[in-house]
């Protein structure tokens, strides 16, 4: 999965290198090792600032954040960098930073994805339907049993009652 260094830095996808060298620099703070911090989002930051600050590697990294952006029919926050899966054409504000998103547009993946979750839906409702089905067939086989067994021991008891001469039966 791509990291998105952007959202690490919690910078604008169009910021420029000295915006993002102060966010680095902020960030380095709150994540450096020797300050509390986790060695993991420590990389992270050096990361992500390796990647943005070098122009060929970023222009590169835009690109494969776009189409991986595009895949998951999400868009960035202009503001803050981060990802929203957001429906096709609403207006959604980033749950980060409030900034309004860009609208997204409709995509053949969306008539796709629309057609899946129908046909999960459409599963769902027959799994349903067949545990259902499953149950009530599950009850009726024990209802049965229930009575085969009732049966067996009412005829053991009288056959048992016969041989030691006992009167009375349960019938």
């Amino acid at each position: 999965m791509l990291v998105n260094h952007y959202s690490v830095l919690r910078v604008s996808p169009t910021a420029g290198t000295e915006r993002i060298r102060l966010a680095y620099k902020a960030k380095v703070k709150q994540t450096h090792p020797d300050r509390g911090g986790k060695r993991a989002d420590f990389a992270e930051v050096r990361q992500a600032w390796a990647t943005l600050r070098d122009p060929q590697a970023r222009q590169l990294y835009d690109r494969e954040l776009a189409a991986a952006v595009a895949r998951a029919r999400a868009v960035l926050c202009p503001q803050c960098g981060e990802a929203h899966r957001v429906p096709p054409d609403s207006a959604c504000d980033c749950v980060i930073c409030d900034a309004p998103l860009p609208r997204r547009t409709r995509t053949s993946r969306d008539a796709v994805g629309a057609v899946a979750d129908r046909v999960v839906d459409r599963a769902v409702a027959l799994g349903d339907q067949l545990t259902e089905r499953l149950a009530e067939a599950g009850d009726r086989m024990v209802d049965g049993l229930t009575d085969v067994l009732i049966e067996g021991v009412d005829r053991g008891l009288d056959a048992l009652r016969r041989k030691l001469g006992l009167r009375g039966g349960t019938r």
